[in-house]
């Protein structure tokens, strides 16, 4: 019940008394009951409801149940284009049946451009088959031809279909190495990337549907991202850019397509000191947005562009914009996250909003949403979100000046370490240095250890895979500053200025 909007919640009460036109009826009121309590229903509201026995109270929310399953299916099915097709599809098969073969075709022409516009290639097929069928069941005499012509149709969209499907499936396993982690720092999880970019190179499809190309081009690109080859992926990227600027008609129908496009561009964007290419890229995609029209995709890819504006304040060191941003939007940032982002999804911009609160010295919020981000991650279980919250947290306890739990935490860590059984010399580093802080506070100590630490992490800085240890947080620039004794947005201001 939690997980309804109101407009869903709005539309099931119209169904249901449009079912029974009755507000007295037992399900009517269950679902009102259930709607006002938060806590669930106890045992005198079960009373009050009418409601006789623990079996007919499990049977009606059982019917419940599904009555509101069933009901979101027709709901969405309608907002959904795509869906549409099915029940022309329907029509068609009703039409063969019985017969009525230029009505039949009429339609079966009609869904072929339409599927044809979205690029839905598995409909397509079914459509074309639905074609032959026709010109089978339809006695006449130029069949013979314009059978043969249709088996080479289906041909040639079912050669289609193999290299989709198969090209999809790989897309979907660099999300999955994207899922895993975002920051690859060890040889086997860039081998991993590598090894799948070939893969799909394998795949020789440059012709036919936009839709195989889009699909090939944001997989090369999410691979190669993770592999740290960031010009091949600038390549990729702006092939994907390409393809959506020739199909913006596309966004409708493949939401989720679009948004992981966007989101490779972003990334490989903020890997460039100019701040330029991922603002023109930003509002290059925003204003796609209003192509798509299912409200939950929408509200996903909403989550990536609130993400990407507040990197770009980041990016820019404007901290009293973003403070102003975080004032009007943070709120709806996180009600959005819960409602429409992957567990995985909302951990991303809980860290971004994390890190901003721990920029602005909100130090009490990062901590809170740390701790939320922790829970989330115990059963996603996403390697780089554990490994950042790991160490950002420290950071953040250490400026809360909360020492006591700053040793307990550290220990904490090391043993979470220990029993992933993963050799992490420079969360290890970071967690040594903030430790021994909270036991030694005198000011020439702190000094000569950020010295000797700083000297360490310039390793990690200048090389080409480590350096990704700092693309959520630069914790060089921040041992910068707490070696300068200045604030850490003047430090990184400071920065830019020189």
């Amino acid at each position: 019940m939690h997980t309804l909007t109101t407009k869903e919640k709005a539309a099931y009460k119209k169904h249901l008394l449009q079912k029974t036109a009755n507000r007295d009826s037992l399900l009517y009121k269950l679902f009102s009951a259930l709607e006002n309590e938060k806590n669930g229903i106890d045992k005198t509201l079960v009373g009050k409801l009418g409601i006789k026995s623990p079996a007919q109270f499990s049977t009606l929310k059982k019917t419940l149940y599904a009555d509101i399953t069933g009901m979101l299916v027709c709901f969405y099915k309608k907002q959904n284009q795509a869906d549409s097709s099915f029940h022309e599809e329907m029509k068609i098969e009703f039409l063969l049946s019985r017969k009525l073969f230029e009505q039949a075709y009429k339609f079966i022409v009609t869904e072929i451009k339409n599927a044809e516009k979205r690029q839905d290639l598995v409909a397509l097929l079914h459509l074309h088959k639905m074609k032959y069928r026709y010109l089978e069941l339809n006695e006449n005499k130029y069949n013979t031809r314009s059978i043969a012509l249709q088996q080479e149709e289906i041909k040639n969209v079912l050669t289609q279909v193999f290299h989709f499907e198969q090209i999809q499936l790989l897309f979907q396993k660099a999300i999955q190495l994207k899922n895993i982690t975002n920051v690859r720092t060890a040889e086997k999880e860039i081998a991993e990337a590598i090894q799948l970019k070939d893969e799909i190179l394998k795949i020789k499809y440059t012709a036919g549907p936009a839709i195989i190309q889009l699909y090939q081009n944001t997989a090369l690109a999410i691979c190669t991202y993770l592999s740290g080859e960031y010009t091949l992926c600038e390549h990729f990227c702006n092939q994907v850019i390409s393809l959506w600027k020739q199909h913006k008609n596309l966004t409708c129908y493949y939401a989720q397509l679009f948004k992981e496009g966007a989101s490779v561009v972003f990334y490989n964007d903020f890997m460039n000191p100019q701040i330029e290419n991922v603002i023109s890229h930003f509002n290059f995609f925003k204003e796609y947005l209003q192509f798509i029209k299912n409200e939950n995709e929408k509200g996903q890819v909403q989550l990536l562009f609130y993400n990407t504006e507040i990197k770009i304040f980041h990016k820019q060191t404007q901290y009293g914009e973003l403070h102003k941003y975080l004032q009007v939007h943070a709120k709806n940032i996180r009600l959005q996250a819960g409602q429409y982002g992957s567990p995985k999804e909302n951990m991303i911009i809980l860290a971004s909003l994390a890190i901003s609160y721990f920029v602005l010295e909100q130090y009490a919020k990062a901590d809170e949403l740390l701790y939320e981000i922790k829970e989330i991650n115990r059963l996603a279980q996403k390697d780089d979100i554990f490994y950042f919250t790991l160490v950002f947290h420290l950071l953040v306890i250490f400026k809360r000046e909360e020492w006591v739990r700053l040793y307990s935490m550290c220990e904490a860590g090391y043993q979470s370490l220990y029993s992933r059984k993963k050799i992490r010399p420079f969360e290890k580093e970071l967690m040594l240095f903030l430790k021994n802080l909270q036991i030694i506070h005198k000011k020439e100590y702190i000094k000569k250890s950020l010295g000797k630490l700083l000297t360490r992490l310039e390793l990690y800085k200048n090389d080409p895979v480590k350096k990704r240890y700092f693309l959520y947080f630069n914790y060089y620039a921040w041992l910068q500053s707490l070696k300068m004794g200045i604030r850490y947005t003047d430090f990184l201001q400071q920065q830019k200025d020189t």
